[in-house]
Order: C-alpha cells, then structure tokens, then sequence
C-alpha cells in the first residue's frame, strides 16, 4: 500500500516496522514448524493468485 510523504512521522513507522518484522518472522517460524512439502507450493500458488 502506498502512502504520500509525511502521513506518518518517523517513531510511528519505527514501532510499526518493529511490530510487522516481529509478526512476519513468528508466522515464518509458525509455519516451518506446520508446513509440509505438499503444502509449501500450494501455499505459494495461493500467495502468487491473491497478488
């Protein structure tokens, strides 16, 4: 999503950007541990038809 310049300040985006890296790596960590290797392509299909 795109945003024009100055809509959010500089600490706001530090703490959102903290909180999404955070969030992104404990579903990577969530579904290394669940996935198997049927699911891991479909999954990427998924991701690439909702693109």
């Amino acid at each position: 999503m795109h945003m024009s310049d100055g809509l959010v300040n500089a600490p706001t985006a530090a703490v959102f950007g903290a909180l999404a890296i955070a969030a992104v790596a404990l579903c990577a960590w969530k579904a290394r541990a669940e996935l198997d290797e049927r699911t891991v392509p479909l999954a990427g299909l998924v991701a690439a038809f909702i693109f």
